[in-house]
Formats: structure tokens, C-alpha cells, sequence
């Protein structure tokens, strides 16, 4: 089963890495056609405060409803499975209609909330924006539901899929809005989130028989539990879209800054999207099952495996990240109408963004496990404080370093997010697990700045004589060898876990049969 896990995780992180391909397809093209501006202000906006409004019932779906959905398919029956889902749909759908009614009423405050510094243009233009915008979120909670439904039944690849087609239609909408009307931005928005339903439900009717059932009685046990669960779980899970709210919020006093911190937070996150997020789809309902039958032993290796591989992966990444943001943002961006200062901006914001890639990381993982053993209240309790230290540290920050500041707050505050979740698991597991942790911390950052040494000795120096974008690349190559042989030399446990890994993903990519080794997976 380890080793099935493990191909899945490989699928999975492959399909994401194509889809991220596809989603930097998307911002490279926005930034080309409409650079750094208001237009891109208002399009970000209008995508930010549907995210924010309705990421508390997508999330809270996604990871409320996994647990207790596994339980009755676990100890009832798939038709009462399939009965759950469909009055959580429901419940969701109705909360939704009076969550775009307050958006369409309210649109002009909502903006000024997360945009207080636009101009009357930019502000007229995000309304705009954001009334088309919020319709698309009955399409996102239809595929939350059915996606979780299929990660549920150990279906993962077909949801992590779900990105091609949504990208591939924004991308087409922005194109086609360039040479028309900007308007067709938001309007692209509604288009793709409705692809992603299209293309999930036939195959979610087909593989797990997904079947919509009565309504009544609406208010079932289980959906009490779930009902009882949501407050704290969006707590929990709003964070993060806490954080993009503000940090947005004060970056919109300068022209094209808000682009800058999606723009930088897209590209800093590409490694974290690619690797944790596939991860964490696929243990969070291996992390629910064991909870669910109490065999913690299992538990607690699935967990800290997954958080060495998180190491093993972040601090090198990290370190590169903050070594060549002008080489990643020149390449991906500063070209078409992006200017030279936005490209400066972006560059400053993505290296503050990567001091807290490691932090943001283990977040993830720790976060899902937490609510795998259903303390969802500690979650919340150190959301409550996340906020609290970003808020605190960007109102400082800001006035110093300007948007940048922003970025290092954010930072700071996920550093702090890992360390508070860190404590609470090993104090519900009664283990001590910070000595074996800081060891390998320690180690995977002695390779990591050794690497990051020799990539900027070669970038500089030895590489020198070559194209720019073939010095970097090939610094980085020679690096990250440099950073793999350290991390085996020193015994890490974290590149021990990800070897397995490494080697299916060989496997795979070179055709060949898998081997047994795949059994130290996770």
C-alpha cells in the first residue's frame, strides 16, 4: 500500500507541475498584454475577494468534510456517503446565493476594504470586475465537493487535473480581452471555473458512482457535525486569505503593487504547490483513516515523514529563490508592458516571500493533521495569532521596507504558524520530536548554504562566460547535486524519505517497471 501511495503522490506531483506550467502560461500572458496596473489590480481583486469570501466554505468542505465523509463510507454504506455529499452541495450552494447577494449589494465597500488606496478608475474598474467575478464560485463549491468526494475514494489524479482546463481558459480570455475589452477578464473567471465541474462530474459519476439523493431530513447527525465543525475550520483555514488581505490592502497605496505581491507569491509558491500540496492531497485522507482507527503509530510516521520530505524540498528552494529572483522574474515577466520598476518590485517582494517558504510548508502539513485528529480548535487558536503577528509585524515593516515589508511579515508570521502547530502535535502525541527535527533542520540548511554558495561562485564567476539563462540553470543543476551529496553524506533522515520518491519519479519518467523501493514511501 506505501508503495501505491507513493506512485500516486508521483502522479499527482507531475500533473501539478504541468498545471503549474500552465498556470505561470496564464500570469506570464497577463503580465505581457496588461503588465503592472490598474487593469491588473482590479482583475487580481476581483479574484481576491471571491477567494477570500468563498475560501471559507471550499476549504472548510475540502478539509472538514474528508474526515467525516471517510467515516460513514467507512462504517455505513457508499449510498450514505453519497447522501452526506449531496446535503453538504446543497447547504453550500444556499450559503452561497446569500454570499453573492451581499457581494452584489455591498461591492463598492468590499472593494474599498481590499483596495482602499485604488483610484476611482481602478475602484470602478475592480467593482466591475468582482460583481462578474463572484458568480463563478457556485462552480468552485460544486468541484470542492466533488473533488473531496474522489479524494475520499482515493481518486487523486483526476482533482489535481482540474487546473489544465481552468488555465487554458483564462488564458484564452485574456488574450481575446486584449484585442477587445478588458471586461472579458472577469467574465474568463466565471468560464473556467465552470470547465472544472464539466470536467470532473462525469468522471466522478463513473469512477466512486457519485449519485445526488433527497434532501430530507436535511439535518442529519452528520451534517450537525459538520455544521458544528465549519466556524472553527474556516477559522483555521481564513489565515492565510487574512494575510492577502491586508498585505494587499496597504500594497494598494502603490501603483502595480498589489500585482507585484501576486506575482511574486505565484512564483515563490510553485515548488510549494508542486510537491506539498500534492502531498498533503494525498496523506490528508491517509492521515483521516488512521486517525479514524486509532492507530496512531501510523499516524505519527506518515506525519513526520511527510514533514522531512517538506524540509528536504523548501530549504533549498528557498535559498535558490533568494539567489536568483532577478534571473526568474526577468525571465517569466520583464518583458511586453511589464516595466523595469515592476520587475524590481517583484524581485524584491519574492525574496522575502521565500525567508517563509519553510514555514508555509510545514503549515500545510501540520495543519491537515491536526484536523485529521479533529483538534480543529487548536488550528484556530494559532490562526488567531498568525493574523495577529502579520498584522502587527506589516504595519512596522511597511514603513520601512514599503511592499516589501509586507512580504517579510507574512513570512515571519507562517515561521511562527509552523512552530505554535509543531508544538501543539507533539503535545497531543506526548513525544518529544523537536531534537530529531532541529537535527535535520540543521543539517538540510549547512548543504543548503553550501549549495547556495557554489551556485553564486559559479552564476558569477565560473559560468560567466555564458548566456545568462544557461548560467543559471546550469549553477543551479551543479548545486542541487552538491545539495543531494551533502544531505546523503550527513545521514538526513530527510533525504532519506524523499529518496524513494526521487527514485519512482526516475522510474517513471524513464518508462521503467517500479521496484520495491518505493516501500520506504511514506
Amino acid at each position: 500500500m506505501a508503495a501505491a501511495k507513493g506512485k500516486i503522490i508521483i502522479w499527482v506531483m507531475l500533473i501539478t507541475i504541468l498545471s503549474k506550467c500552465f498556470g505561470f502560461g496564464r500570469d506570464v500572458v497577463l503580465a505581457h498584454f496588461f503588465g503592472a496596473g490598474d487593469i491588473t489590480d482590479a482583475y487580481f481583486v476581483s479574484q481576491t475577494i471571491p477567494e477570500f469570501l468563498f475560501s471559507l466554505v471550499v476549504q472548510t468542505i475540502g478539509i472538514g468534510f474528508i474526515p467525516i465523509y471517510v467515516e460513514i463510507l467507512h462504517k455505513q454504506s457508499k449510498q450514505s456517503s453519497n447522501h452526506f455529499a449531496t446535503q453538504v452541495l446543497f447547504g453550500a450552494w444556499l450559503l452561497c446565493v446569500g454570499l453573492v447577494v451581499f457581494v452584489h449589494l455591498f461591492t463598492a465597500q468590499i472593494v474599498h476594504v481590499f483596495a482602499a488606496n485604488f483610484s476611482l478608475q481602478a475602484a470602478h474598474t475592480a467593482i466591475t470586475f468582482v460583481r462578474i467575478s463572484v458568480l463563478a464560485m457556485f462552480f468552485r463549491i460544486s468541484t470542492s465537493v466533488v473533488s473531496a468526494c474522489l479524494q475520499a475514494n482515493n481518486e487523486f489524479i483526476f482533482p489535481a487535473a482540474i487546473g489544465l482546463p481552468f488555465d487554458i481558459v483564462v488564458i484564452s480570455s485574456v488574450v481575446i480581452a486584449s484585442f477587445t475589452t478588458p471586461i472579458l477578464l472577469a467574465w474568463g473567471l466565471v468560464a473556467a471555473a465552470a470547465t472544472q465541474i464539466i470536467f470532473l462530474l462525469p468522471i466522478a459519476l463513473k469512477k466512486i458512482k457519485f449519485q445526488f439523493h433527497p434532501l430530507f431530513p436535511l439535518l442529519t447527525p452528520n451534517l450537525k457535525k459538520m455544521a458544528f465543525l465549519f466556524l472553527p475550520v474556516a477559522l483555521g483555514v481564513s489565515a492565510n486569505q487574512i494575510n492577502i488581505l491586508v498585505d494587499r490592502t496597504l500594497a494598494s497605496a502603490v501603483q502595480g503593487g498589489i500585482s507585484a505581491l501576486n506575482y511574486a507569491t505565484k512564483t515563490n509558491n510553485v515548488v510549494e504547490n508542486i510537491i506539498i500540496l500534492s502531498l498533503a492531497m494525498v496523506m490528508f485522507p491517509t492521515f483521516s483513516t488512521y486517525a479514524s482507527q486509532k492507530n496512531f503509530n501510523a499516524f505519527i510516521t506518515s506525519v513526520t515523514k511527510s514533514l522531512n520530505i517538506v524540509m528536504f524540498t523548501m530549504i533549498p528552494c528557498s535559498m535558490l529563490f533568494i539567489l536568483f529572483a532577478p534571473n526568474i522574474i526577468q525571465l517569466l515577466f520583464g518583458h511586453g508592458a511589464f516595466s523595469i520598476s515592476s520587475t524590481q518590485q517583484t524581485i524584491s517582494v519574492m525574496r522575502c516571500y521565500a525567508i517563509g517558504l519553510l514555514g508555509l510548508s510545514c503549515s500545510v502539513i501540520l495543519i491537515r493533521s491536526l484536523y485529521a485528529i479533529q483538534k480543529v480548535g487548536w488550528v484556530s487558536i494559532t490562526a488567531c495569532c498568525t493574523v495577529t503577528i502579520n498584522v502587527i509585524l506589516n504595519l512596522i515593516l511597511s514603513r520601512y521596507m514599503g511592499i516589501s515589508g509586507l512580504a517579510l511579515a507574512t513570512s515571519i508570521a507562517n515561521i511562527c504558524s509552523a512552530l505554535f502547530l509543531f508544538g501543539l502535535l507533539t503535545k497531543y502525541l506526548q513525544m518529544s520530536l523537536w531534537r530529531l527535527f532541529v537535527r535535520d533542520l540543521i543539517k538540510c540548511f549547512f548543504s543548503a548554504l553550501v549549495m547556495g554558495t557554489v551556485c553564486f561562485y559559479l552564476y558569477r564567476v565560473g559560468l560567466h562566460f555564458m548566456p545568462s539563462i544557461l548560467s543559471c540553470g546550469g549553477s543551479i543543476v551543479i548545486g542541487g547535486v552538491i545539495y543531494v551529496a551533502l544531505c546523503s553524506l550527513l545521514r538526513c533522515d530527510s533525504w532519506s524519505y524523499s529518496y524513494a520518491i526521487l527514485y519512482e519519479i526516475k522510474n517513471k519518467l524513464l518508462l521503467k517497471k517500479s521496484t520495491e523501493v518505493t516501500s520506504q514511501i511514506l
